[in-house]
C-alpha cells in the first residue's frame, strides 16, 4: 500500500538532542520523507515519552525487549533493564496478530501519519564526567541513524504530556551547533569521538537554549561553541536574483540583464543553453553556446543571443548540486513546566527548485527610405525594408537620378546611416539641375569672344549674371547687347542661356603722314596722306563693307574736301587736290586732315593720330634777277618751298628747290668781234621720286636778250619791240639721286661759222642744212655771239632769261652789259682809231707792204691772203 511504501523508503530521521537532568522526559522527534518523484511528501512526528511514561511515534505507543520479550516501552525502564541494541517497534509489529483489518486500511488512506513504526533503537547509555559534573546522555538510533535526548533545568514530562507540533527554530547558533555538532553535515568530531560528541552537543544545546553552562570543560566544547559564534552553515537553498530577464539590444546583439546565483558558495547549477544562445559567467568570465555552464552560489550571469534569434528561452526547474537544508525544529508542551525539546531537520525540499527564462526576439525594425524630386514630388527610388536592431544601416543618395532628359542632384550627400533601434523614415529630396549656360559672342561675327560659361543650379536656386570684362588684341571689348533669358533670376523647370555680345573697332587706324605739294594755283595743289590701316576682322565680315570712315581736307579750317571708306576699302595712301578757286599765287595757308563721321566703336583711332595740320604754299610764279656787272661774285642763290609734310611725331618740316646761278660779265670787244658768256643754273630739288608730282619740272631753257643793233644782218632771230631773242646752248651736269634731284645747267652763245671774205655768220644747223646762201669756207667761229662789223660804239644793255623753272616756276633774268668800245674795220676819221681794229688804207694787191714792213700782228700768211683776194 502507498503508505508501507513510504515507510520502506530511506527516512531522514533529524538527529535529536534529549538534555537529560535526572528524570527522563518525553520528547518528540520530527522526520522528512522525500521521494524521488518532483511531488515528494513529508511528514513530521513526535518521538517521545507520553503522560505514562511510555515511549511513543507519532502519537502511537512503542514496544521494546527485555530479556527479548515485548512490552510497552517504558524509558525509565528501557534504560535501566531494556536489552541493548534492540529496536523499537509499533504494536503491529510486535503482535502481528493484533493489527485489525480496519487498522490496516486506515493505514493505507492516511499518508500523513507514520504507517509503520519507525526502526527506534535504545543503544545505550553514555555517562561522561568532567571535573565539575557526571553527565548521562542516552544514545538512540532511529533507522540506523544515531538520535540524542536533549534539555536539563526543566521537568521531565510525565505521563500523557501534551505537545505542540514542530515548529521551526530560527536561531543560527543552534543551527550550526546542530551542523558541526556529532553527525552534523561538518561535525568537528571524529568516529571515534563518538561519546563526545553525543554529550557536547547535548550540552551546547542547553547552553543556546536555556542558558545553561554545563559541560564546558569537556573537550572540543570550546571548539564547538566557536563554531556556534563565528561559523557558517550552507545555505542550500537556491534561487536567482532575477529568474525572468528582460531583454535589450547593446551593440550588435541582444542582451539579458544579470542575474546572480544565490546560494552556498559551495554549492552549484547547471544551466544548459541552446545554439545561437550564449551563457555568459560575469563572475569568472566564461562563455558557452550550446552547451551546459556550472554556475556557483554568488556568480553573476547573463544571457546573449544575435539580434537575428528568436527564442524563449526557458531553463525549467533547476536544482543544486547540494540540496540539503538545515532547519532547527522545536515543540513545546501544551501546558506545565516541562521540557522543550529541539533537533535539526536535514532535508530535501522539493521545492527548492530554481530557474531562468528569457525572451529574445528577432530585432527588427522597418526603414522606409525614398529618393524623390522635392518640387514635383516624383520619385526616383523607394525601399522599405526591415532590418535588425543594433545592425547597422546606410543608405546613400547617388549624385544624380536621370528622367528622360532630366537630371536631378541630390541636395545632400550626407548618407542616411546608423544602428537600428526604431522605425525609421527619411526622405533624400533632390531638386531638377538646370544649366545656366552664358555664351559670349562677336556682334560682328557671332564668333565666341571668350569660352562659354557653363554651370549648372537646382531649382529654386538664385542666378545672377553681369557681361563681364573682356580683352582681345589689345582692347577692351565693346559690351553691345543681351538676348536670352535674364540675367538674373530663379531657376525653375527651364534651363538658362544668356547670350552678350562684343565688337571690338573694326580696324585700327591712323594718319601717318600728310603732305603738301607745291604747285601753281591755277593748277591746284595736291595733297597726299598716308595712313595705317589694321584690320581686326576678317574682309568677309558685313560691317567691314557697311561702316564708314570718313577723311577730311581744311584749308584754313574750312573743309574743303572729304573721302568716305569702308574699313575694307579705306587705302593706305590717297590724295587730295585743293581746287584752284581756293588758291591764290606765291601764298602760305594752313591746312588740316582729320578723320570724320566715324563711329569709335568701329574705328579705333589713338589720340594724336586723328588730325594732322602744317603750311602750304602755292607756287611763287616770280623771276628771279641778278645784275651780273654789278653783283662782285656774279652770282646769285634763291629756295622756294616745293612740298611741306608733318606726322604725328615730327614737327612740319620743308622741303625746298633751290636756284643757284651765276655768269661772267660779257668782255668789252670791238664791233664785229665775238664775245663768250658762261651762264649757269644749278638747281637742286629735295624730293626724290615724288619731285614732279605736283606739277611738271621743265626742262629749263634760256635765251639771250639785246638790243637789235647787235644783231648781225646774217642772223635772223624774232626781234620785238628792238630786241631780239636768241637762243642759247644748253650742257647739263646732272647729279640726281633717288632722295634728292641735283644738276646744273650750263648755257653758252650758240656755235658759229664765219664765212671767209664775206665775214657772214651761219649756225651749226645751217651749215648742216647746206644753207643755199653759203659761198665761201667757214671759219670756226666758236661759242661766240658776234656783233655787227659796223655796230655803234656804245654800252649795250644785255639779258639772259629762262623759261619758268622748278615747282615754283621760277624765271631767272640776269643783266649784263656788253661795251663796244671800238670798231673791227676803220676809216680814217675813226675817233677811236687809237683802238680799233683794222684801219681800212687802200693797198697795192699785187704788194700790199712795199716797204716791206709788215704791220704789227700782221703775218706771212695775211700778206698772201691779201694777196689772193
Amino acid at each position: 500500500m502507498k503508505g508501507s511504501k513510504k515507510l520502506n523508503k530511506q527516512i531522514s530521521y533529524v538527529l535529536v538532542f534529549l538534555l537529560l537532568l535526572t528524570v527522563v522526559q518525553s520528547f518528540p522527534i520530527f522526520n522528512y520523507t522525500y521521494s524521488d518523484n518532483a511531488e515528494a511528501e513529508s511528514e513530521i512526528g513526535t518521538f517521545g515519552v507520553n503522560d505514562e511514561g511510555n515511549l511513543e511515534y507519532a502519537g502511537e505507543t512503542l514496544y521494546m525487549t527485555v530479556n527479548g520479550k515485548y512490552e510497552v516501552a517504558d524509558f525509565q525502564k528501557l534504560l535501566e533493564h531494556g536489552d541493548e541494541g534492540q529496536s523499537l517497534v509499533s504494536k503491529s509489529e510486535a503482535k502481528p496478530s493484533e493489527s485489525s483489518l480496519i487498522s490496516s486500511i486506515i493505514d493505507a488512506i492516511t499518508p500523513n501519519k507514520v504507517k509503520a513504526a519507525p526502526k527506534i533503537e535504545y543503544v545505550r547509555q553514555i555517562v561522561m564526567s568532567d571535573k565539575y559534573a557526571t553527565h548521562k546522555v542516552g544514545e538512540f538510533e532511529v533507522d540506523g541513524k544515531t538520535a540524542f535526548c536533549f534539555q536539563h533545568g526543566e521537568q521531565t514530562p510525565g505521563d500523557g504530556a501534551k505537545y505542540h507540533d514542530p515548529d521551526p527554530y530560527n536561531n543560527e547558533r543552534a543551527q550550526r551547533a546542530l551542523y558541526y555538532g556529532y553527525k552534523g553535515a561538518e561535525s568537528i568530531f571524529s568516529s571515534s569521538e563518538k561519546d563526545l560528541g553525543i554529550v557536547v552537543t547535548s550540552l551546547i544545546m542547553d547552553r543556546i537554549y536555556s542558558g545553561g553552562s554545563s559541560g564546558q570543560s569537556l573537550p572540543k566544547y570550546d571548539k564547538l561553541w566557536d563554531k556556534v559564534v563565528n561559523g557558517d552553515v550552507p545555505d542550500n537553498r537556491v534561487r536567482f536574483s532575477d529568474t525572468n530577464l528582460s531583454v535589450s539590444v547593446k551593440g550588435d546583439k541582444q542582451v539579458s540583464q544579470s542575474t546572480t546565483f544565490i546560494t552556498d558558495k559551495n554549492n552549484s547549477i547547471k544551466v544548459k543553453v541552446p545554439s545561437k544562445v550564449t551563457i555568459v559567467n560575469e563572475t569568472t568570465g566564461k562563455k558557452v553556446t550550446n552547451g551546459t555552464m556550472t554556475i556557483k552560489g554568488g556568480e553573476k550571469v547573463h544571457l546573449e543571443a544575435g539580434l537575428d534569434v528568436g527564442v524563449n528561452f526557458k531553463t525549467g526547474d533547476l536544482q543544486g548540486a547540494n540540496t540539503d537544508r538545515y532547519q532547527p525544529l522545536i515543540t513545546k508542551p501544551n501546558g506545565g513546566n516541562t521540557q522543550v525539546l529541539g533537533f535539526l531537520d536535514v532535508y530535501t525540499d522539493p521545492a527548492n527548485k530554481t530557474s531562468l527564462q528569457a525572451k529574445f526576439e528577432v530585432r527588427e525594425k522597418n526603414i522606409d527610405v525614398t529618393w524623390k524630386d522635392k518640387d514635383s514630388k516624383k520619385v526616383f527610388k523607394h525601399v522599405n525594408e526591415d532590418k535588425t536592431i543594433g545592425s547597422k544601416y546606410k543608405y546613400t543618395p547617388p549624385a544624380t537620378f536621370k528622367d528622360g532628359d532630366n537630371t536631378y542632384e541630390r541636395m545632400t550627400d550626407k548618407p542616411f546611416e546608423g544602428t537600428v533601434s526604431k522605425d525609421l523614415t527619411h526622405v533624400f529630396n533632390y531638386k531638377l539641375r538646370r544649366t545656366v549656360t552664358v555664351n559670349y559672342y562677336d556682334n560682328r561675327t557671332g564668333e565666341k569672344v571668350k569660352d562659354t560659361k557653363k554651370y549648372t543650379k537646382l531649382r529654386g536656386d538664385k542666378y545672377s549674371e553681369s557681361h563681364p570684362t573682356i580683352k582681345q588684341d589689345g582692347y577692351t571689348m565693346r559690351y553691345v547687347k543681351k538676348t536670352g533669358d535674364a540675367e538674373s533670376g530663379t531657376i525653375d523647370t527651364k534651363n538658362i542661356t544668356v547670350n552678350y555680345y562684343y565688337d571690338k573697332p573694326l580696324a585700327k587706324v591712323q594718319l601717318d603722314k600728310v603732305q603738301v605739294y607745291t604747285a601753281m594755283a591755277s593748277e591746284g595743289m595736291p595733297v597726299r596722306v598716308y595712313l595705317s590701316k589694321d584690320l581686326n576682322y576678317k574682309s568677309s565680315v558685313a560691317d567691314m563693307s557697311k561702316k564708314k570712315i570718313a577723311v577730311g581736307l581744311y584749308l584754313n579750317n574750312d573743309l574743303i574736301e572729304k573721302k568716305s571708306y569702308t574699313a575694307n576699302s579705306l587705302p593706305k595712301q590717297f590724295d587730295f587736290k585743293v581746287p584752284s578757286s581756293k588758291l591764290k599765287v606765291n601764298t602760305k595757308d594752313r591746312y588740316a586732315v582729320k578723320f570724320l563721321d566715324y563711329d569709335e566703336a568701329d574705328f579705333d583711332i589713338k589720340d594724336g593720330y586723328s588730325r594732322l595740320a602744317l603750311d602750304g604754299w602755292s607756287a611763287n610764279e616770280g623771276t628771279i634777277k641778278l645784275d651780273v656787272e654789278e653783283d662782285a661774285d656774279h652770282t646769285g642763290s634763291k629756295s622756294y618751298v616745293v612740298m611741306t609734310e608733318i606726322t604725328p611725331t615730327t614737327n612740319m618740316k620743308k622741303y625746298v628747290e633751290r636756284f643757284t646761278y651765276s655768269a661772267t660779265p660779257l668782255a668789252d670787244s670791238k664791233s664785229g668781234y665775238g664775245v663768250e658768256t658762261d651762264f649757269k643754273i644749278e638747281y637742286t630739288n629735295d624730293l626724290g621720286k615724288d619731285w614732279e608730282f605736283a606739277t611738271d619740272i621743265n626742262d629749263s631753257a634760256a635765251h639771250y636778250y639785246a638790243p637789235e643793233g647787235l644783231l648781225d644782218p646774217s642772223l635772223e632771230y624774232e626781234i620785238t619791240d628792238g630786241i631780239f631773242e636768241a637762243p642759247l646752248v644748253k650742257s647739263t651736269d646732272n647729279r640726281s639721286t633717288a632722295s634728292k634731284k641735283e644738276w646744273t645747267d650750263s648755257f653758252v652763245f650758240p656755235h658759229m661759222n664765219v664765212e671767209r671774205q664775206t665775214g657772214d655768220l651761219f649756225t651749226d644747223e645751217e651749215v648742216e642744212a647746206g644753207d643755199s646762201d653759203i659761198e665761201h669756207d667757214l671759219k670756226e667761229g666758236g661759242d661766240k655771239f658776234y656783233s655787227p662789223i659796223w655796230a655803234e660804239i656804245t654800252d649795250y644793255d644785255v639779258q639772259y632769261k629762262t623759261n619758268k623753272m622748278g615747282a615754283n616756276k621760277m624765271t631767272v633774268e640776269l643783266s649784263d652789259n656788253w661795251n663796244i668800245y671800238a670798231q673791227m674795220i676803220a676809216t680814217m676819221d675813226s675817233k677811236t682809231i687809237d683802238k680799233d681794229a683794222i684801219l681800212f688804207i687802200p693797198v697795192n694787191k699785187e704788194d700790199p707792204f712795199p716797204d716791206g714792213d709788215l704791220p704789227y700782228g700782221f703775218t706771212e700768211e695775211d700778206v698772201e691772203w691779201i694777196k689772193n683776194q
